[in-house]
């Protein structure tokens, strides 16, 4: 294994990334999101780190787990706001051996 291992990801897939930062640098930020007032003004910052980010994923797997069959015979989707919680179930789909896709709405 390489000196440091969150660098020797080129094998891995996204999922297992994110577990290994998450257990090899837990606290780094992953991503921030904006909350945003009814006139579009920024109103407050969520910080997500990638420990934050792979127990959602985790916690999301279990669920899809515990809830449905297994195998690829479900496929899941997320109809809501495009945010990260679409990331959260496609990768949580992915690693309870399900599949995951976007509703596509025509108006």
């Amino acid at each position: 294994m390489a000196e440091n291992p969150v660098r020797d990801e080129t094998n891995l897939l996204l999922s297992g990334i994110i577990d290994l930062r998450a257990h090899f640098e837990p606290k780094k930020l992953f991503c921030v999101l904006l909350d945003t007032d009814i006139e579009g003004r920024i109103s407050e910052t969520n910080e997500i780190t990638y420990s934050d980010f792979s127990n959602a994923i985790n916690k999301c797997a279990w669920w899809i787990s515990s809830t449905f069959a297994d195998g690829p015979e479900v496929v899941l989707g997320y109809l809501g706001p495009p945010d990260i919680r679409y990331a959260i179930i496609a990768l949580a789909a992915a690693k309870s051996n399900h599949k995951a896709g976007p509703f596509l709405m025509k108006i």
